[in-house]
């Protein structure tokens, strides 16, 4: 049996990474069978084939004139071929008894008196039974992600549902005795020194619509480990993953991991990484629980390395661990390579985290840090891009090479934004 006491303190981002996604890869996940448009940008469970030939008959594809390739044997704009009887067909329409047919801008006349200027050979401009797809071919495999394209085809093809893994329910429970609602904060009241706005959890929301999922929020919590207990049990018997904002650290105020202990089963507590430190996750009842800081720029790197990867996975994604989870977090347009324009300090052992903005001078690329404080939101939103330095990173003095991950567009001279393949985590 497994002594619950003890967990890994202080962990890289990588090994808790591999925690998180190694304690919940293979949990059994649900399914249902949905119709492919209401299936979109969900994972697909089962493998999907075709119910019927695409086209469902023999087709024209052009407007023209429908007839037998043998027919216009020696036809040519210098000798053309004269025919009686030619039948008109428009694009799509069955071909019927002909085997070809002829683009109307390669005739003249009519159907009664028809020049042709062309030979045709057999099935020319005709879409065949079945030339798209035929009746039982694959046309999607277990693990795809359903496209608008596949939508499409599917319903081409009379697939009239198909078996994916829903997205996972998750919710967010904001704690803190100093957290003020945001309909508190906008309504004009004075608000006393000491209280914040819940951001947070607005934060989290938008990230979560961004990446195609649905996130609830729940009431803000008080600093009391009885209510908070109680919301986080009744939470993972309900959702699929929940998440703690704040309490994460060794405070009189902080109850999230005693919570987390006492219901479950402790994965890791702190991770080196800066901002996003006091982190947390554990495993009760089955069902992820990660705890992310108070400061919005530590929940921020929080769901973007760690609750982002854990996401796709419950979805039915496949683990990937070279997979650039963050890029996808955050929506990077792309990568650069650029130099510190000023030097960077990293504490020893720390994957550090930079708001960083880019500039071109005389042709060289280069980046420089905003605020570093884990409160400050101002430096993410003005971002051009983030920078990740590893753990042994220690001292980064100007024109060091560093990665941008470019997140939002922005001028720069002479040079293009271009894209460089670089791991995650390294």
């Amino acid at each position: 049996m497994v002594d619950t006491r003890y967990y890994p303190e202080h962990c890289s981002l990588s090994e808790a990474l591999d925690i998180l996604l190694g304690a919940f890869s293979d949990k059994k996940l649900k399914t249902e069978k949905l119709p492919p448009r209401d299936a979109l940008g969900m994972i697909l469970a089962g493998e999907v084939s075709s119910k019927r030939n695409v086209p469902h008959y023999t087709a024209s594809a052009v407007d023209g004139y429908t007839m037998t390739s043998a027919s216009t044997a020696g036809a040519s704009a210098a000798t053309p071929v004269e025919l009686a009887g030619a039948s008109w067909v428009n694009t799509g329409m069955p071909v019927g008894g002909g085997d070809a047919v002829i683009m109307v801008e390669d005739t003249s006349g009519d159907s009664v008196s028809l020049k042709i200027y062309k030979s045709l050979t057999q099935g020319e401009n005709v879409r065949a039974l079945g030339e798209d797809v035929m009746n039982g071919q694959l046309l999607a495999c277990r693990g795809d992600v359903v496209t608008p394209a596949l939508v499409s085809l599917f319903l081409c093809a009379g697939v009239e549902a198909v078996t994916v893994y829903p997205r996972p329910r998750a919710i967010f429970i904001p704690t803190g005795n100093e957290i003020v609602t945001a309909e508190k904060w906008l309504s004009g009241d004075k608000i006393d020194a000491g209280f914040v706005v819940d951001s947070n959890s607005v934060y989290a929301a938008a990230m979560f619509e961004s990446w195609g999922y649905s996130l609830e929020v729940g009431p803000v919590l008080p600093d009391d480990p009885e209510v908070i207990a109680d919301a986080v049990s009744r939470a993972a018997e309900e959702y699929d993953l929940v998440l703690v904002s704040a309490g994460s650290a060794k405070g009189r105020r902080d109850h999230s991991a005693d919570v987390f202990t006492k219901l479950g089963r402790m994965l890791f507590r702190y991770v080196r990484m800066k901002p996003g430190r006091p982190v947390m996750a554990a495993d009760i009842g089955g069902t992820p629980v990660i705890c992310s800081p108070g400061f919005p720029m530590s929940c921020a790197v929080a769901l973007w390395s760690l609750v982002y990867p854990l996401l796709r996975i419950l979805s039915g994604d496949k683990l990937r661990r070279e997979r650039d989870y963050i890029s996808e977090a955050i929506a990077s347009t792309g990568k650069m390579e650029a130099e510190l324009m000023t030097g960077h300090s990293s504490a020893a052992g720390v994957f550090d985290w930079l708001r960083v903005k880019c500039a071109g001078v005389g042709g060289r690329r280069l980046c420089w840090p905003l605020s570093a404080g884990a409160s400050v939101l101002w430096a993410l939103a003005e971002a051009d891009g983030i920078v990740t330095l590893p753990e042994q990173s220690l001292e980064s003095p100007p024109g060091t090479k560093v990665t941008v991950r470019i997140t939002r567009r922005f001028d720069i001279e002479l040079f293009e934004v271009f894209h460089v393949n670089t791991p995650c985590y390294n």
